[in-house]
């Protein structure tokens, strides 16, 4: 009797459920591969596509990717200079002759290319002749304008009175470019630090 006691207490431990063994092996691989994988993904696919679209809108210093500087008369006609509705709806109240420069794209002082500048402007002047002068010395104004939009850190641009200050630097490296002195007023028609 007592060895069938003892059978039956053996077969009652057998019987008892065992302990499930933890899983550590695939939750370590799934803790170590997920932080490696990000940082490959990171470095290898996200970073080059980020450099490209930068590359894109402004590679090595500064790149327009503008169109052609788009003129008008004011006075309240439409010139001998085209484009007078463009004008009159971005500043009706401006006389003289105007000429548009839009998206014009640089990179930011300081920033090693990773931060950059997109400004559309207006510039005014009183003499007919800015129109033409401006068309005819394009690319040493679109130079300037470019030399003197890169030569600005960010700190610079957003202290307070600092698109002030950039104004009146790009009348001047403008009226330098154009060899006389025709621009009176520079008006901003989009900022954008990105």
């Amino acid at each position: 009797m007592a060895d069938e006691q003892l059978n039956e207490e053996v077969e009652v431990e057998d019987v008892a459920p065992k302990k499930a063994a933890v899983p550590w092996i695939p939750l370590v691989l799934v803790l170590l591969f997920i932080p490696i994988i990000t940082l490959v993904l990171v470095e290898f696919v996200v970073v080059p596509k980020l450099r490209n679209s930068l590359t894109d809108t402004g590679s090595n210093g500064a790149e327009t990717h503008a169109s052609a500087p788009a003129e008008a008369a004011t006075g309240g006609g439409h010139g001998g200079h085209g484009g007078g509705g463009k004008e009159s709806a971005l500043t009706p109240g401006v006389r003289g002759t105007t000429v548009v420069y839009e998206d014009i794209i640089s990179n930011v002082a300081g920033t090693m290319g990773t931060r950059f500048l997109k400004v559309s402007f207006q510039i005014v002047g009183d003499d007919p002749q800015l129109a033409s002068i401006a068309r005819m010395r394009d690319a040493q104004v679109r130079d300037s304008i470019i030399t003197t939009l890169s030569s600005r850190t960010i700190q610079e641009i957003e202290v307070v009175g600092g698109r002030n200050t950039l104004r009146v630097a790009l009348i001047g490296s403008i009226n330098e470019a154009l060899g006389v002195n025709l621009v009176d007023e520079l008006y901003f028609l989009d900022f954008i630090i990105q």
